[in-house]
């Protein structure tokens, strides 16, 4: 979490669908986690739906929102979201700990999320790096 003027992640949770309901980006990684959610995601010139369940990884600078479905955005109920959002930098881990082989699948996942990265019933959706 953060505390002070530097930190090395800050996470949150969202239960309104119009936070950060507009085009925008960060210089962090972005890992969100939709547990109880769906509508269109737009992430770079992708535009596909999201539901409950699904998590996705945004790479740096990457330009994105997400459009919650109607039944979402009537006031509280059942039909409330609750999303969890993690920021961290890509050195999160340190310098040192990126560079060896053990984290090698970590830097490529870093690298590879630049594009956006949506895990949805546990199969991968890849982006069109194209």
């Amino acid at each position: 979490m953060s505390n002070g003027l530097f930190h090395s992640f800050s996470a949150r949770l969202d239960t309104l669908p119009d936070i950060n309901n507009h085009w925008h980006y960060r210089r962090e990684l972005e890992l969100v986690y939709f547990k109880r959610g769906n509508g269109t995601q737009f992430v770079g010139d992708s535009v596909k739906p999201f539901k409950d369940g699904d998590i996705v990884l945004l790479g740096s600078d990457l330009p994105h929102f997400w459009q919650f479905s109607k039944k979402h955005l009537k006031s509280g109920g059942s039909d409330a979201v609750e999303i969890f959002v993690i920021h961290f930098n890509e050195d999160f881990f340190g310098d040192v700990l990126l560079c060896l082989p053990e984290f090698q699948e970590i830097r490529r996942l870093f690298e590879f999320c630049g594009h956006g990265l949506q895990i949805s019933n546990s199969v991968p959706i890849l982006p069109n790096p194209g």
